[in-house]
């Protein structure tokens, strides 16, 4: 008896830190002038589908509160991620569409929108790291990438002061070709 080829899909995992072409920080002056988009975009190969399954966030700085940004003022305008499908046109933005607030402006937002546990809380001139592990498979599931889509953080304050200020991406390119292994 013979049986038919499985097509099965191959999964190979990436970290890739979030990312425009002159700094992989995101300690930037992007003030109302001049927002600064940081993105990660899924490989436009047709038959790759792309996941997101967390989003780690660490902020360094002195003096965090709730109340904060790290250790800034809590911010004007706000960090928010998108979503744009493949010519950047925005589809979706968070945290506005998921929790009901428009930006993260301060150390207190990431609660509504990753379910942080605990916020630290350092003394003046004590330098602490706030980390934020957002999910994405224990709730709603996995954020899948459309070929060519991306996700992008889109910075529109001061942020000079939280050196350093980096995302990371973790998930899966997973090609739906049967025996064939995708790479990073």
């Amino acid at each position: 008896m013979t049986h038919p080829t499985q097509y099965f899909e191959q999964i190979t995992d990436f970290m890739t830190q979030v990312h425009d072409l002159s700094n992989a920080d995101l300690d930037v002056d992007g003030s109302v002038a001049a927002p600064i988009t940081f993105e990660f975009r899924a490989s436009a190969t047709v038959g790759l589908k792309t996941t997101i399954e967390r989003i780690l966030v660490v902020i360094h700085g002195s003096n965090i509160t709730p109340a904060k940004f790290g250790g800034l003022a809590a911010l004007g305008n706000g960090l928010k991620f998108q979503i744009c499908d493949e010519q950047s046109i925005v589809q979706k933005v968070y945290p506005q569409d998921l929790a009901g607030f428009n930006t993260i402006k301060r150390n207190a937002d990431w609660v509504r929108l990753a379910g942080v546990d605990a916020i630290p809380i350092t003394g003046a001139g004590v330098l602490g790291i706030h980390t934020i592990r957002w999910t994405l498979g224990k709730g709603p599931g996995a954020l899948w990438l459309p070929p060519g889509w991306a996700i992008q953080a889109v910075v529109q304050d001061d942020l000079t002061g939280t050196t350093p200020f980096t995302i990371n991406i973790q998930g899966h390119q997973i090609s739906n070709q049967a025996g064939q292994v995708v790479a990073d």
